[in-house]
């Protein structure tokens, strides 16, 4: 298929492919969702990119969600790693399940679910109480 072919109707998305012809690393990634001039259609192009292959680079999207200082960039590598649904990632799912960020708890609970193990689902029916008190705080 040639480069022509593969043209979208979205003008950010040809634009995106112009200047990603191959997936940007997770650092690059982490930088770009750092950038305040990143929004929008590129925000989503961003998690989309660490999503796919968060298979392939788990290990160091853990770390730098570890490390990061940005709360925001941390629910948006925490968001993909959940859409992932990767067992690896159920310590931290677990981890931040507790979390007093309610948007990391969001996405621990959905990486929970989407997981869908016998281990996950250990975790989840352990921490029903908890949740529920959580969600009528709401």
């Amino acid at each position: 298929m040639t480069k022509s072919s593969k043209k979208s109707i979205d003008p950010e998305i040809n634009r995106w492919n112009d200047t990603y012809p191959k997936a940007p690393d997770v650092q690059a990634c982490v930088k770009l969702l750092k950038d305040h001039h990143v929004k929008g259609t590129w925000v989503d192009l961003v998690i989309a990119q660490l999503t796919h292959h968060a298979a392939d680079h788990l290990e160091a999207m853990i770390a730098i969600f570890h490390a990061e200082t940005n709360e925001w960039v941390r629910v948006m590598l925490l968001s993909a790693i959940a859409e992932a649904s990767l067992p690896p990632a159920l310590s931290l799912f677990v981890a931040n399940l507790y979390s007093d960020d309610a948007h990391l708890r969001r996405w621990a609970l959905y990486g929970l679910k989407s997981l869908d193990t016998k281990e996950s689902r250990t975790v989840l029916w352990n921490a029903r109480d908890y949740l529920h008190t959580i969600e009528q705080a709401l």
